[in-house]
């Protein structure tokens, strides 16, 4: 977490409190995402995602997530944004920084 805590901290400080309305969701990026057909170790993380995404949802009113990713993780993202029950309805915004 150390390498986002500036922008943890730019969050708070406009209002974003942790476990609250700011939830941070790491992955080990040498695993990367698997051509169709292969085999992955990321699956259970897709799943991870969704589970935190509707938990925030869910703490929030049920409003719409706010998804920002860095590097590898806007693609972890996007792919999530498609298998997401509510699918783009479940997100207010998806900013990706630095995504391959």
């Amino acid at each position: 977490m150390a390498v986002m805590a500036p922008l943890v901290e730019s969050l708070q400080e406009i209002g974003y409190v942790s476990g609250e309305t700011l939830f941070g969701a790491p992955y080990d990026f040498r695993y990367g995402l698997a051509a169709e057909g292969h085999a992955s170790h990321v699956g259970s993380k897709f799943k991870d995602l969704k589970d935190l995404m509707e938990k925030a949802s869910a703490s929030n009113g049920g409003k719409p997530v706010i998804l920002l990713s860095h590097s590898l993780g806007g693609l972890y993202s996007n792919f999530s944004t498609e298998i997401h029950p509510l699918g783009a309805k479940g997100f207010k915004h998806f900013v990706a920084l630095s995504a391959p």
